[in-house]
């Protein structure tokens, strides 16, 4: 029975630790995981999955989610995005109408990001890992890059903290955008539940 109590200590103090962005990651993990498996389930038997590239695509999530949202986020991130909103431009006030308007913002800087992520070379290098799939379901969003902290992704919302919204807001509407596009990525996958997703 002790041994159960340290369990669930050791797990309360690592949720106490998670910034609210990596919170929010972790607590969708269970419902992400059981989308994919309900796609993969309705889609057994045919050539849109292939569990050799599904697996592959799921630890690369899992080395992204420990590097990038872990690691890199805690120890390099954090504090440079500190040191950034203390030159910023406005200081926002936080507000349904203030978050709708920083997830819109932080929609399009992570467009602007995709988009060099496709035309820069170097970005390209990184980011061609996502394409890599010859099996297009809902387990190629978890196809993540860990170098993507490496090469400057964070800097795309550098303006959002120049705004004057506050770090922890800016990572937690970048993590909520993530988490969404999840549902979109696979026109052949969970598109085919929602046929009014298609096209999107």
């Amino acid at each position: 029975m002790a041994e159960g109590a340290s369990i669930m200590e050791l797990a309360l103090l690592v949720f106490e630790k998670l910034s609210s962005s990596q919170l929010l990651m972790m607590l969708a993990l269970p419902l992400v995981l059981g989308l994919a498996a309900v796609e993969w389930f309705h889609f057994r038997g045919t050539d849109k999955y292939n569990i050799r590239d599904s697996a592959a695509s799921l630890v690369m999530g899992a080395s992204y989610v420990i590097v990038s949202e872990g690691l890199v986020l805690a120890l390099l991130v954090y504090p440079a995005y500190d040191w950034i909103y203390n030159y910023r431009l406005f200081t926002q006030s936080i507000s349904p109408l203030s978050i709708l308007g920083l997830f819109i913002l932080v929609d399009f800087l992570f467009y602007l990001f995709h988009l060099a992520a496709h035309r820069i070379r170097f970005l390209w290098g990184v980011h061609e890992v996502h394409h890599a799939s010859e099996h297009f379901n809902f387990t190629v969003a978890f196809r993540q890059s860990m170098l993507y902290a490496f090469v400057g992704v964070y800097l795309f919302f550098v303006p959002a903290l120049l705004l004057g919204f506050p770090p922890h807001w800016v990572l937690l509407m970048l993590a909520a955008r993530i988490l969404y596009s999840r549902f979109f990525r696979t026109p052949s996958g969970l598109a085919a539940f929602l046929p009014q997703l298609n096209g999107y």
